[in-house]
């Protein structure tokens, strides 16, 4: 494909705005046409400007080509004349795509595939190829894999060995822009094998050129030189000039491994090819590459004067993106060789050229490259106010991919609903239209197909609803029975909290009759205090113990194995603690004061290591 040109670029050729002279020569042309071939067909007109364009665009006048193309279309749409008017669009399409100019080939490929009667099954997969191509170029590679898939459909009714090749190849590269090298490279290889197949030596040049630069992308040199050689020997067999022209790429490797004599050898053998070819753009380019490997070399000098020869080539040519490259490589030599005013003169006119061609990315590196240029120069407030620059933009460049990315998921969504809408309306127009008996018993088997297996999603659905319930009740069960037997432990406390109580007033009870018994019976009143004395301080406990252990079977083994130095009355709190008692209960079990339980839980925190913020009870209720 032809590099943008950026003349061509903004030319905006309609009747409507063209220029004085090319309006006039619009007029005349039709004039004599008209007046020469009334009695001519309209698709002979069509055609005859159709082979105007084709010959202005191969000796690059494009300007010219896109005003017979226009004056095409405004014949066909003359008489509307359907047929003729997609061998324009199409052309029309075509010629944009080798100008770059990616939204008005994208137009012109929909108005294509919107023309009724569609073509021929592979004329149609070649146009949704070209469709998907277009969103490729600017990176919305999920709309290019729909459209492509489209024409893999349109591909199969008719699975034609030719653009087979082509889908599989076009398939590839968009995986591979989408970063899925697997998928990537098992669709090149398909391409391959069918290019090989046919003997097909033009697609087998392409399709190891791609997957050269695949493996390249991989960092497998090896694998990628290999496939760059087989492409550069086949183009030599053949004598294929733009095969020859795509050694450079092979430079790139030996560059890559350091070799740079053999990678120079590589550039200069495809500057030839490229010059035969009029591929002035690639052979700036070509320069570019050297003068990095020169620089490389510290052949300074050497970089320079390629250099030239790029800027000189790019600007005789209109290739401002390659010029602006070139400026910057320049700018660099200059930083190398410590000539910092030139560098900087230098790296400003490539800032210059990137801004008017909106190229954000390279601006960015440009701002770098300056910032570092003026830092050398020990000119350090420039310096700073360029790195700055540069923080800017780049931030600036990632939200736009951000938005970049958001964009393509909305275009996605919207092709994707619009074609859904498409079929939903074409099943009612063919429905309206065929309602015969086959289409019935196959409407009433879709019926029987859907009754059964909405009777089998409810027989599977009432099953799991069944088991799930089972689970859930059993679930609810072992916590009832769970909740309980605390309940029942807490009530146990309280009880035992009950008869403490009692027992202890029925100790002092006791006592006080002390001084109304007998010498002789108050020996047996004092043994009767002390049998309640120790029923209070062992049985009960024990007995709640039991029922503890019960419940909470591992907790007295769990808390001591991570605290083995706890005292059996700090042990007796944690239970306590653990039941959700608070203070005022524990004392009514314990026969302490609340002074006395604070105290205690204190020690207790301490001995735990808690700090003062975390809830004990909380804390002990993980063991």
């Amino acid at each position: 494909m032809c590099i943008r040109n950026l003349q061509y670029q903004r030319a905006r050729l309609h009747f409507g705005c063209c220029r004085p002279g090319k309006f006039l020569l619009l007029s005349i042309s039709l004039f004599f046409m008209m007046s020469d071939g009334l009695s001519a067909s309209t698709d002979s007109v069509v055609q005859t400007y159709c082979e105007q364009a084709n010959q202005y665009q191969e000796s690059r006048n494009y300007d010219s080509s896109l005003i017979m193309l226009h004056l095409a279309i405004y014949f066909a749409d003359s008489i509307k004349d359907e047929k003729s008017k997609a061998l324009v669009y199409r052309q029309m399409a075509n010629l944009y795509y080798d100008l770059n100019e990616f939204d008005s080939a994208r137009l012109y490929y929909k108005k294509l595939l919107n023309i009724k009667p569609q073509p021929d099954g592979m004329q149609l997969t070649s146009d949704y190829i070209g469709l998907s191509l277009t969103y490729l170029e600017h990176g919305f590679t999920d709309s290019a894999l729909y459209y492509i898939n489209k024409g893999r459909q349109q591909w199969a009714q008719h699975q034609d060995s030719i653009i087979y090749t082509s889908l599989e190849n076009n398939t590839a590269r968009i995986y591979m822009d989408k970063g899925d090298f697997d998928q990537a490279l098992k669709h090149f290889l398909l391409a391959l094998d069918n290019a090989i197949l046919n003997h097909d030596s033009i697609n087998l040049i392409y399709v190891n050129l791609n997957i050269g630069t695949l493996y390249q992308q991989l960092g497998k040199f090896d694998n990628a030189l290999d496939s760059y050689l087989k492409s550069l020997e086949i183009s030599r067999v053949t004598n294929n000039t733009e095969g020859l022209a795509l050694a450079y790429s092979i430079g790139i490797i030996y560059k890559e491994r350091q070799d740079y004599q053999t990678a120079l050898k590589y550039y200069t053998m495809a500057i030839p090819a490229c010059i035969e070819l009029g591929k002035f753009d690639d052979v700036a380019n070509i320069y570019s590459n050297m003068s990095n490997v020169y620089m490389l070399q510290k052949r300074y000098l050497d970089a320079t004067n390629i250099l030239r020869k790029s800027i000189n080539l790019s600007a005789t040519h209109g290739n401002n993106r390659q010029l602006g490259i070139a400026y910057a490589n320049m700018g660099k030599t200059k930083e190398l060789q410590g000539f910092y005013d030139s560098a900087i003169y230098y790296l400003d006119l490539s800032r210059t050229v990137f801004v008017e061609l909106g190229m954000r990315n390279l601006e960015s590196i440009a701002l770098r490259m300056t910032s570092i240029a003026y830092e050398k120069n020990h000119d350090y407030k420039n310096a700073l106010y360029y790195h700055k620059e540069y923080i800017l933009l780049a931030d600036s460049i990632r939200s736009e991919k951000v938005e970049k990315q958001i964009a393509e998921l909305q275009l996605s969504y919207e092709t994707e609903k619009k074609d859904k809408e498409n079929k939903l309306l074409k099943k009612d127009i063919e429905f309206e239209k065929g309602k015969s008996y086959y289409l019935l018993i196959l409407a009433l088997l879709l019926t029987f197909t859907g009754i059964v297996s909405l009777i089998l999603f409810y027989f599977i659905r009432k099953n799991a609803l069944t088991r799930k319930q089972l689970a859930e009740s059993k679930a609810t069960a072992l916590e009832a029975k769970l909740e309980g037997q605390k309940r029942e432990l807490t009530l146990g406390a309280l009880s035992l909290s009950r008869n403490l109580e009692f027992i202890n007033s029925l100790i002092n009870e006791l006592s006080k009759l002390s001084g109304f018994v007998t010498d002789g019976g108050i020996r047996p009143l004092n043994n009767i205090v002390k049998k309640l004395d120790r029923q209070q301080s062992n049985s009960s406990w024990k007995e709640f113990e039991k029922r503890f252990s019960e419940i909470h079977s591992n907790f007295y083994s769990r808390l001591l194995e991570e605290y083995p130095t706890l005292t059996q009355s700090e042990v007796k709190l944690c239970a306590f603690l653990k039941l959700g008692m608070n203070t005022k209960e524990i004392c009514s079990i314990t026969f302490q004061s609340v002074r006395a339980v604070e105290a205690s839980r204190l020690r207790l925190r301490k001995k735990l290591n808690i700090a003062s913020c975390d809830n004990l009870s909380m804390f002990l209720q993980k063991y």
